[in-house]
């Protein structure tokens, strides 16, 4: 009774919520989970379904159910985007803060660091067309400018993907940042309606619309529902919700992420298969949080966590330098699936340091640099904004 009481239909919805804290470290260490799935998803397909010729497929983890599965990491990400935004943004829905400000945030969380690496890989490109006599399709300025700018575009294969092929998921990002600050707009608190509204009408319409362009089939992908559970996920929470039985829901959803490939295909069904599970995972981690049962994590999973998005964004480039030339190395000289699999396991940890030193190095000086200025703006307009309601 307590999840529905939570949502209003008890009578405990009357009483007030417990506060809720205010950083929720769980959250923060499933970012890193999702990070660390997904540079696992790519290292394997490295050395199974897009391996060189020599290449030995890496034992226990070359099942295509196992690394397919670990494409859950997108899903999650999403979610707990949802989940953020609906969490953080109660100065938004109060007109408190300027809604430009919230973008203005996202955009200078998104755009640097998605930037610094696309174009060091267009400048690899480069490199190989020159000496190699690579194809010059990601080197077209059109290409160029929709891959940094994320406006959905085709890839040379017919993908809607930049450059930087991970970006995809960051369309998808900006896509929901502007519709939830239209809602919010809008609606302020009964911001959901016209949010969900939209994202149901445009999957609907585009899915029957002939002849896709690309931004019709951006459009159309039923992925965006995602970022609608991790709304919903939060709204739940603030009403007082919380997940029965969470570590056993937690324990039952990790395990439907990696049973469900087994009997569809995931991907065409992955809102399903790998989105609901996901939302159960964070709902559930989000109510241990709240009730005070989980209050820290180890440190790991919170540096992981807090590099996530540099970790996301530049293993492509680790995986794609050294990943078929570690594979080959290891396969010529032992040749066995388990030297295969900790070759993966090297280059996961790889992946994951580059990206933790990059978010010192890089990603963290530049939000802060961009954090103060943005905060200055939304105190000036806040003023502003008293001086006219006195």
């Amino acid at each position: 009774m307590r999840l529905l009481s939570g949502l209003g239909m008890g009578e405990a919805a009357s009483q007030s919520p417990a506060p809720l804290p205010k950083n929720l470290a769980l959250v923060q260490a499933l970012r890193g989970v999702a990070a660390i799935a997904v540079v696992a998803h790519h290292t394997i397909r490295t050395f199974t379904v897009k391996a060189s010729a020599g290449i030995v497929p890496p034992a226990l983890i070359g099942a295509p159910a196992f690394y397919d599965a670990l494409a859950f990491g997108v899903d999650l990400f999403f979610v707990i985007s949802g989940f953020i935004m609906v969490y953080v943004s109660g100065a938004y829905m109060a007109s408190d803060k300027p809604i430009l400000g919230f973008l203005l945030k996202r955009a200078a969380r998104i755009y640097p660091i998605y930037i610094i690496v696309s174009l060091v890989l267009i400048g690899l490109k480069v490199m190989n067309h020159v000496t190699e006599g690579a194809s010059s399709f990601d080197l077209q300025p059109l290409r160029i400018a929709t891959s940094l700018l994320l406006i959905p575009a085709f890839n040379e294969a017919g993908g809607v993907q930049p450059i930087l092929g991970v970006g995809w998921t960051l369309s998808y990002e900006l896509y929901f940042y502007l519709l939830f600050a239209a809602a919010v707009v809008v609606a302020r608190k009964a911001f959901f309606a016209p949010l969900a509204a939209f994202i149901l009408l445009a999957i609907t319409a585009c899915s029957l619309l002939p002849g896709k362009a690309a931004i019709v089939s951006f459009l159309a992908n039923p992925i965006a529902i995602e970022f609608l559970f991790g709304c919903l996920v939060a709204l739940a929470i603030k009403r007082g919700a919380r997940m029965p039985l969470p570590l056993p829901a937690i324990a039952v959803a990790t395990a439907a992420l990696f049973v469900a490939p087994l009997f569809v295909h995931a991907e065409a069904w992955r809102v399903l298969c790998w989105g609901l599970p996901s939302a159960v995972i964070v709902f559930a981690a989000v109510s241990l949080e709240a009730d005070g049962k989980v209050t820290r994590t180890p440190k790991v999973f919170g540096l992981v966590g807090d590099a996530s998005y540099s970790i996301y964004l530049v293993h492509i480039l680790i995986v794609g330098i050294v990943g078929a030339r570690v594979g080959r190395m290891v396969s010529a000289a032992i040749g066995t699936g388990y030297a295969s699999t900790a070759a993966v396991a090297a280059i996961v940890v790889l992946a994951t340091l580059v990206g933790i030193a990059m978010y010192y190095v890089v990603e963290r000086p530049i939000a802060e640099f961009l954090a103060k200025r943005i905060g200055g703006y939304e105190r000036t307009r806040l003023g502003r904004v008293s001086k006219v309601r006195v």
